[in-house]
């Protein structure tokens, strides 16, 4: 049996995740798709992100603290798929659309990541994750 994460703690409370495991799987999952972007590109490949991006992306996985098995990825879909306590399967983005709050999360966790890239001091990164961040948003 899954330990459940308390009602007052979650984000959504059919979801058995806290708001701070969600805005980190969210993290994760951009962090994810800015190094699926990259991955097969020889030239303009913005190394010490990359590099940096790895290391991150494991660190967030590894410090979710509800029970990792209701996360799954999806390479398809290249969303995060959660479970609700009843066993059924919900995207990441929907979560996080229809959470009070959930847009606020997503715009922190974006600034946050705005950041790192500024760090890097890398056009390419910036505009690959604006075009990401801007297509997981407003997609249905």
């Amino acid at each position: 049996m899954k330990k459940l994460t308390p009602k007052n703690k979650r984000l959504v409370e059919s979801i058995n995740a806290s708001r701070e495991d969600i805005a980190d799987l969210y993290y994760a999952l951009m962090l994810y798709n800015l190094l699926m972007h990259f991955q097969d590109k020889i030239f303009k490949r913005p190394n010490d992100f990359i590099k940096w991006s790895r290391k991150e992306h494991k660190k967030l996985i590894k410090s979710i603290k509800s029970p990792y098995s209701q996360f799954r990825n999806n390479n398809q879909m290249n969303d995060f798929i959660l479970y609700t306590t009843d066993g059924v399967q919900v995207p990441l983005r929907y979560v996080l659309r229809s959470a009070k709050g959930g847009d606020q999360d997503i715009d922190a966790t974006n600034n946050l990541i705005r950041t790192y890239i500024d760090s890097f001091e890398s056009d390419i990164v910036w505009d690959v994750f604006e075009k990401i961040a801007w297509d997981y948003h407003i997609l249905k």
